[in-house]
C-alpha cells in the first residue's frame, strides 16, 4: 500500500493500513489530482476559445 503525508508531499510504501489526519492513499491521490489538471486544462481552453470569438476581426481597415 503506498501512503502520501499530506503535509510533506513524501510519498512511502506500506504492508499494513495507516489512518491518521497526514496520510492519504497514494493511488487515489495522484488519480484525484489528475481529474483536477483534466477540468482546469479543460476549463482553460473553453476561455481561450471564448476570447478569440468575442476579439473583432482585425483585418482590413478604412480607406481615406
Amino acid at each position: 500500500m503506498r501512503y502520501r503525508n499530506t503535509i510533506s508531499g513524501e510519498v512511502i510504501e506500506v504492508d499494513a493500513p495507516i489512518s491518521g489526519e497526514y496520510w492519504e492513499d497514494a493511488d487515489e491521490a495522484e488519480a484525484r489530482e489528475a481529474a483536477e489538471e483534466a477540468e482546469t486544462e479543460d476549463s482553460e481552453e473553453a476561455e481561450t476559445e471564448d476570447d478569440e470569438a468575442d476579439e473583432p476581426n482585425k483585418k482590413g481597415g478604412k480607406k481615406a
